[in-house]
C-alpha cells in the first residue's frame, strides 16, 4: 500500500516530467497565445509570467495531482499574473504622478515663525516618530532596528536578517533601545536644535526604508513599493520646509527619484539584480530628469557624504543612453568612496554587481570569495542570490543550482524561493 509521502512523490515525479515534456514542447505555443492576448511587444515579460506560472504549477501539482488540462491551467495562471503585474503598474504610474506633483506644487505660505517651526515640521507623526528612533544616546544599529521595526513592520528575526546578527541579538538590541528612549528627556523636547542634530541619521533613515523597498527581507513581491514611496514622500516634505531643506536632503531626493525611474524596468523584466533595469523604455524619463535635477543641486555643496555618493552612483547610471555604454568602471570608484564611508551590506551587494557589469561575472565571483566580503553580512540571502545568479552567468551550472537549491528551501522571503525555484527549473530545461 502507498503511504501519504509515496503519492506526493508520485505527483511531484509526474510533474516534472509534463513541465519538462511542455518546455521543450509547447513552450513557443503557449507564449505565442499568451503574446495574442498582451500583445507580442511583452513577449518577454510574458515569458517571465510563464515561467513563474511553471514554479506555481510543480508547487501546486505536487501535492494535488496533474490538471485535466496542464497547458489551459498554465495559461490561466501566467494570464492571471499578467494583469496583476499591468494593474499595479497602473498603479504605480498614478503614484508616480502624486509624488512628482507632490514635488513640483508650491510650498504653503510661512505665515509666522511658529509655521516654519519644529513644532509644525513634527505634525506629521511618521515624521515625529522618525526623529525619536534618531536619538543621539542610541547607536546607528539601534536606530535602525527600531527604524525597521516602526516603518517597515519588521520582527527581530528579520531586523536582524538587515543588520547581520542572530534574532535574539536583534531583539535585546529593540528592547535596550526602546528602554533607552523612555529614560531620555531629549525624546519629548524636539526642539529646532534637536531637528538639526538629528537630521543626518533621519535622512539615513528614510534612505533605509527605501532600500528596504528595493531589497526586501520578507513578502511575495520582490519590489515593496510602499516603502520606496513612504520614504519618498517623507523626504519631499523635508525639502520643502526651511529647517531640513538642505544639500543633503535635496541628494537624498535625487538617489530615491533616480531610482524610482527604473522600478518599471525591474518589475517589467522581473530582475531582482541589484542596479537592473536595462530596457531603458520602461524608466519614468520625468522622475529621471528630477532626479538628475536635485543631483545638480546637490552637488553645489561642499560637503559630500554618503548619501551624496548614493545619489552620484544613481545619476552615473542613469546619464547613460544605455545599459550596455553605462560607465561601470566609474561606478566602481564612486562604489569605492562610498564604501570607505560605510561598508553596508547594500553597498557591497551593489558593488559586486557593479563589477560584473564591467569586468565579467568570474571577477564578480572571485571577489565573493573573499573574507571581508562574507564577514557579517546583512542580507546574506541575497548575497547567496547574487551568486547563484554570478554562476549561472558564468555558465557553471552545478554551482548555481546549488545555491538555488539552498535558497528554494532556506529563505524566509517568498519572493526568493519563488525566484531559485524558476531558476532551477530553468537550469533543468537547458541542461
Amino acid at each position: 500500500m502507498k503511504t501519504g509521502s509515496d503519492s506526493v512523490a508520485d505527483h511531484t515525479r509526474a510533474a516534472r516530467e509534463i513541465l519538462e515534456q511542455i518546455s521543450r514542447e509547447e513552450w513557443k505555443a503557449l507564449v505565442g497565445q499568451l503574446c495574442g492576448i498582451f500583445g507580442f511587444t511583452k513577449r518577454d515579460q510574458v515569458q517571465d509570467m510563464l515561467q513563474d506560472a511553471m514554479v506555481k504549477a510543480l508547487e501546486r501539482w505536487s501535492s494535488e495531482g496533474l490538471p485535466r488540462n496542464p497547458q489551459a491551467w498554465l495559461i490561466a495562471v501566467a494570464r492571471n499574473q499578467m494583469l496583476d503585474a499591468l494593474r499595479r503598474h497602473s498603479m504605480q504610474q498614478r503614484k508616480e504622478s502624486d509624488i512628482l506633483q507632490f514635488l513640483d506644487s508650491e510650498p504653503a505660505a510661512v505665515a509666522d515663525h511658529f509655521e516654519s517651526s519644529a513644532e509644525e515640521l513634527l505634525r506629521d507623526e511618521s515624521l515625529r516618530t522618525l526623529f525619536i528612533c534618531c536619538d543621539p544616546e542610541l547607536t546607528e544599529a539601534s536606530r535602525l532596528a527600531l527604524i525597521l521595526k516602526n516603518f517597515c513592520a519588521y520582527t527581530a528575526a528579520e531586523v536582524g536578517q538587515v543588520l547581520g546578527t542572530a534574532e535574539a541579538a536583534a531583539a535585546k538590541r529593540i528592547t535596550r533601545a526602546v528602554a533607552t528612549l523612555q529614560r531620555s528627556t531629549s525624546a519629548r523636547s524636539l526642539d529646532s536644535v534637536a531637528i538639526h542634530e538629528r537630521l543626518p541619521w533621519v535622512l539615513l533613515g528614510l534612505m533605509r526604508i527605501f532600500e528596504q523597498g528595493l531589497y526586501p527581507v520578507k513578502g511575495e513581491e520582490f519590489i515593496q513599493l510602499q516603502h520606496c514611496q513612504e520614504a519618498l514622500f517623507h523626504s519631499i516634505r523635508l525639502l520643502r520646509h526651511p529647517l531640513t531643506a538642505r544639500a543633503d536632503t535635496q541628494a537624498l531626493i535625487a538617489y530615491m527619484l533616480l531610482s524610482s525611474a527604473r522600478i518599471p524596468a525591474l518589475d517589467a523584466e522581473n530582475s531582482l539584480a541589484p542596479l537592473g533595469g536595462r530596457d531603458r523604455s520602461y524608466w519614468n524619463e520625468q522622475m529621471l530628469n528630477r532626479g538628475l535635477h536635485y543631483f545638480a543641486l546637490a552637488s553645489r555643496s561642499q560637503a559630500q557624504g554618503e548619501i551624496y555618493w548614493r545619489a552620484a552612483i544613481a545619476a552615473s547610471q542613469a546619464i547613460a543612453p544605455a545599459h550596455e555604454e553605462t560607465d561601470w568602471q566609474q561606478i566602481l570608484t564612486l562604489f569605492a568612496k562610498l564604501r570607505s564611508l560605510h561598508n553596508y551590506w547594500i553597498y557591497r551587494l551593489e558593488s559586486l554587481q557593479a563589477l560584473a557589469f564591467a569586468r565579467g561575472a568570474p571577477a564578480a565571483l572571485a571577489s565573493t570569495e573573499t573574507g571581508n566580503e562574507q564577514e557579517g553580512y546583512g542580507g546574506q540571502l541575497r548575497l547567496q542570490t547574487l551568486r547563484a545568479d554570478l554562476h549561472a552567468d558564468a555558465g557553471d551550472n552545478e554551482a548555481a543550482a546549488k545555491f538555488y537549491r539552498q535558497l528554494a528551501t532556506g529563505s524566509s522571503a517568498a519572493y526568493l524561493r519563488r525566484h531559485a525555484t524558476s531558476q532551477l527549473d530553468q537550469l533543468r530545461v537547458t541542461s
